[in-house]
């Protein structure tokens, strides 16, 4: 007899299917862990635990909040040497109009209005950068030829003031136009510098995206391995998936160092975006093979059943008291709701210490809908779990 050759998307079609039934409420293969003996509803033992899994699956949108910071930090590269630009045209500005209002004849005026008009370009050029800076290697090369511009027209008309032996100019007048010469000759530089910056915020901004895009594939190759570490029924399979997740999980927490932004003033005491995402992360490897650990014990996985009802369970059951936090501080507690929140907080439960604990159920908070309630409140309720 022919043996049957292995189908690669058996596995993958059996993942899709559990989580699929996580989310809908249906059963929890891969979201939960249900063990109950052979009795009535009503005096059941439920103990219901979120999987790491699906967890890490749920984490993967804190990776965004990590990016988005990224971006904004890589972005003040560019917005400095805009602003540094932008205050230099300003100031050129200044002294040209001072200059307009010191000078008679209208021939006189004529130049400086040629001179001011350059500058004004060269302002409204360089705002686009400081509005825009996600687009300034696409508007750069217009900004680069007006600060050219700026910099030849202002010259060349501030020599023209100045023709041998036909205008007498004031002195202040004279310390005027010294003064915009000297802007003008020290603003050579400035179309340069603000071309590197340009350069080395384009070269972050590609790093940021790579390295977001392997963090988000360790992520999805930890989640499967995770599954496959809890619904084995095969010790050293389990143990190898399991070490392949530790692994993946590790490796993403490096590559998120990477994307640390330096923590201001302001907020130097905050939770960083990527200390929440580490943290979580380390806290939901602890939870590696759990499920494995009841499968080995019961010789089969366990699933919620579809008829399950959450008001048989008895009060110390994980997922009744995650639904209670929610009924009491962010309505409802459907169970949809119940079990995305039961695994949002998996990491953070790792740690014992509710000084840590709290802060961090907090954070990974932000992705739970909470139209009407107190987060807060309800981070404090959870942290007790």
């Amino acid at each position: 007899m022919k043996k049957r050759k292995p189908n690669p998307f058996e596995k993958l079609d059996r993942r899709r299917f559990l989580s699929s039934s996580v989310i809908s409420g249906v059963g929890a293969g891969v979201g939960l862990a249900l063990h109950a003996p052979a009795t009535s509803a009503a005096s059941s033992t439920l103990e219901c635990e979120p999987s790491a899994s699906d967890s890490l699956l749920l984490y993967m949108d804190l990776l965004g909040k990590v990016q988005s910071e990224a971006f904004s930090a890589a972005a003040t590269l560019i917005t400095g040497a805009a602003r540094n630009c932008y205050t230099t045209l300003d100031l050129l500005y200044e002294k040209v109009e001072l200059l307009a209002g010191e000078l008679q004849g209208r021939r006189l005026r004529a130049h400086v209005e040629q001179m001011r008009d350059a500058v004004s370009l060269g302002k409204a050029q360089v705002q686009l950068i400081r509005t825009s800076p996600t687009n300034v290697q696409k508007t750069w090369p217009a900004v680069a030829a007006s600060l050219s511009l700026v910099g030849s027209q202002v010259n060349r008309t501030a020599q023209d003031l100045l023709p041998p032996g036909k205008i007498t100019l004031t002195p202040k007048a004279r310390q005027l136009l010294a003064e915009i010469m000297t802007l003008v000759r020290d603003f050579q530089s400035v179309p340069a510098d603000t071309k590197k910056a340009a350069d080395e915020h384009q070269n972050r901004v590609n790093e940021i995206s790579k390295l977001t895009n392997e963090i988000r594939d360790l992520l999805f190759a930890a989640s499967s391995d995770a599954a496959d570490a809890d619904l084995t029924g095969q010790a050293s399979i389990a143990q190898e998936a399991k070490a392949r997740a530790t692994r993946n999980i590790d490796d993403a927490c490096a590559k998120l160092e990477q994307l640390r932004v330096p923590a201001d003033k302001a907020r130097r005491n905050e939770l960083s975006s990527v200390d929440l995402l580490v943290k979580v992360l380390q806290g939901t490897k602890q939870s590696l093979g759990a499920q494995n650990a009841r499968l080995q014990q019961t010789g089969q996985a366990q699933f919620v059943p579809a008829s399950f009802n959450a008001s048989a369970a008895v009060s110390n059951s994980i997922y009744s008291r995650v639904q209670q936090a929610l009924n009491e501080n962010c309505p409802r507690g459907t169970p949809l709701r119940t079990l995305q929140c039961a695994s949002l907080i998996l990491g953070p439960r790792a740690y014992s210490d509710l000084t840590t604990r709290i802060p961090l159920i907090a954070g990974v908070l932000v992705l739970l809908r909470c139209a009407s309630g107190d987060k807060a409140n309800l981070a404090r309720a959870l942290a007790q779990i």
